[in-house]
């Protein structure tokens, strides 16, 4: 089943005309809310010069701006780990693989 809050559980009554007076049946549908949109998912990537850390999950965020504080608080955690590559960065892309931010270290 998918994460992120953004199915929904919904259950009808359909009328079976042709049946008995009364008679009906459950059906459970699994999709989206109708209304909400779709929260986008961001993938941080450690880019260095001399390797690449994909993030092929990546996180589903609200926007841009929640993205880039997710970014920082990635490279501040790294960097307190002992982290600290030359010329690196923390590129974040959208999910169209689009770049929005990119942090250096």
């Amino acid at each position: 089943m998918a994460s992120g809050g953004n199915l929904q559980n919904q259950y009808r009554n359909f009328s079976c005309g042709e049946r008995e007076p009364g008679f009906s049946i459950q059906v459970w549908f699994l999709g989206p809310k109708v209304g909400i949109n779709h929260m986008p998912r961001y993938h941080f990537v450690v880019s260095a010069a001399e390797h690449t850390h994909d993030d092929p999950d990546g996180v589903h965020l609200p926007n841009h701006d929640a993205a880039r504080d997710h970014g920082n608080r990635i490279v501040c955690e790294l960097k307190d780990g002992g982290y600290s590559p030359e010329n690196a960065a923390l590129v974040i892309h959208d999910e169209m693989g689009q770049i929005v931010h990119s942090i250096p270290f």
